[in-house]
C-alpha cells in the first residue's frame, strides 16, 4: 500500500488514526520496554532543555510509546461524548439528535 499511488489518492481524505498495537502483541516484555523508551525520552528533552540555556518554563513533554487500546479507553471516549450530548440537550433539546449522530452515540449508551 505504501507504493500504490490510486489507493492512496482514493484515501487522501480518510482520517488517520495514531497506531496502537493490539492486544494480543502487547505482553509484559513490551510495556517494561515502552516504559524504557518514555523515560528515554524524558531524559532526552530533559538534557536538551539544560543544555540549551533556557532557564524558563517546564519542558515540553515527549510523546508516549502507543499501547494498546482497552476497553477503559474506549469506555472513557463513550462517557465524554455522552457528557457533551447531556450539555447540548440541556441547552438546545431541538439539536440533540444532530449532536447523536456527530458523537456517534447511540440510545443504548445513554
Amino acid at each position: 500500500m505504501a507504493q500504490d499511488d490510486e489507493i492512496v489518492d482514493l484515501t487522501r481524505d480518510a482520517p488517520v488514526r495514531e497506531y496502537r498495537p493490539p492486544i494480543t502483541e502487547f505482553g509484559t516484555t513490551e510495556e517494561i520496554l515502552a516504559g524504557i523508551h518514555d523515560l528515554l525520552g524524558m531524559l532526552n528533552t530533559n538534557f536538551i532543555v539544560a543544555n540549551s540555556g533556557k532557564k524558563k518554563g517546564k519542558p515540553k513533554a515527549p510523546k508516549p510509546f502507543p499501547r494498546p487500546e482497552t476497553a477503559r479507553d474506549r469506555a472513557k471516549k463513550r462517557w465524554g461524548a455522552r457528557d457533551v450530548l447531556d450539555i447540548v440537550t440541556a441547552v438546545t433539546p431541538a439539536h440533540a439528535n444532530r449532536v447523536k449522530r456527530a458523537l456517534r452515540v447511540s440510545d443504548e449508551d445513554e
